[in-house]
């Protein structure tokens, strides 16, 4: 049975419904783990694939429907950190740009949300090419 894909958004900015994040370059979307953050296939029952998009006072936080926990770069946000969930401590590392060109972007760096060859998450210097950009798709 074909699973139908939601629809796309330009800009999402508040927390009233649920998105998920497609990534270009292979179609799979983000998915909570308890502590970590993985690319699997779209499943429309699970709540670990759906996030809140909320306003912040740098940028956006992503924050996990499941449990409540927020995108975050592991670390801190340097090149090659992987992404994480952690707990909102308003930290820098847990803010987000929603940028016109797909990607997703660490304010105040360079760095983008970076899909590696091994289908990981990182964040690595912004080049916008497929494996940095993203659809924030609205579920419903």
């Amino acid at each position: 049975m074909a699973t139908t894909t939601p629809n796309t958004l330009t800009y999402p900015t508040t927390h009233e419904f649920y998105v998920i994040i497609r990534s270009a370059k292979n179609g799979m979307v983000l998915t909570a783990g308890s502590d970590s953050v993985s690319l699997q296939e779209y499943n429309p029952s699970s709540s670990r694939q759906l996030w809140s998009l909320q306003n912040a006072p740098r940028g956006k936080v992503i924050l996990n429907a499941h449990h409540g926990k927020v995108l975050d770069v592991q670390g801190g946000a340097s090149m090659n950190h992987r992404i994480t969930l952690s707990d909102r401590t308003e930290g820098k590392s847990q803010y987000w740009n929603l940028n016109s060109d797909g990607t997703i972007t660490s304010p105040g760096t360079h760095l983008a949300l970076d899909v590696t060859m091994l289908n990981k998450l990182k964040v690595w210097s912004r080049h916008g090419r497929l494996n940095q950009r993203f659809a924030i798709l609205k579920t419903g």
